[in-house]
């Protein structure tokens, strides 16, 4: 799911996102996007993600693939680092563990395995344990608005002529979030 959805953010060209490693094959499958999607691609505009702490799993995933290639901005709170999937291992016929068993690899270099752990080569480790940072960190309560803040500010950037129709806007946004 999560190559499916980052498809829709690259053009049709496949894309290489990344590598799994998986520890019980002992081996590397690649990650492409798809060069079919249904529907339109939401290309060449900006994309914001909000993460509240609670983000787990395959939103760490998609927000950190998407992040990490530059296309799209994580807003809110850094999330705590679920990102590896995994297998429930029957240990007793009453118990079963819950292991991880793969590592998502960025292709930008070759990452190291010390004791069997992955580091991302741009950020030196991996998200597991330690979560998705922000690019813009701030309370989940006021996420949307400084997204939407960011993205009506960069709006404005690239087209002066909206000033008179969005400075109300960014201003009304701007006292919101020092209120709050």
């Amino acid at each position: 799911m999560v190559v499916f959805l980052a498809s829709y953010f690259f053009d049709e060209e496949p894309f290489h996102l990344g590598d799994w490693y998986t520890r019980a094959e002992n081996g590397v499958q690649q990650w492409w996007t798809f060069p079919y999607v249904p529907g339109s691609r939401y290309l060449n505009r900006d994309v914001y993600i909000l993460l509240i702490r609670r983000s787990f799993s395959a939103v760490e995933g998609l927000a950190s693939i998407l992040q990490h290639h530059k296309r799209a901005v994580i807003v809110g709170e850094a999330t705590r680092g679920g990102t590896h999937p995994g297998r429930h291992v029957r240990v007793h016929s009453n118990f079963a563990v819950f292991v991880p068993m793969s590592w998502f690899i960025y292709p930008t270099g070759s990452p190291a395995f010390p004791i069997d752990r992955p580091i991302y080569p741009t950020t030196k480790t991996d998200y597991e344990g330690t979560g998705v940072k922000p690019d813009i960190p701030i309370a989940a309560n006021q996420a949307l608005r400084r997204a939407h803040l960011e993205a009506l500010t960069k709006k404005l950037a690239r087209d002066p002529s909206q000033k008179e129709r969005l400075d109300p806007i960014i201003e009304v946004l701007k006292k919101e979030l020092e209120t709050r």
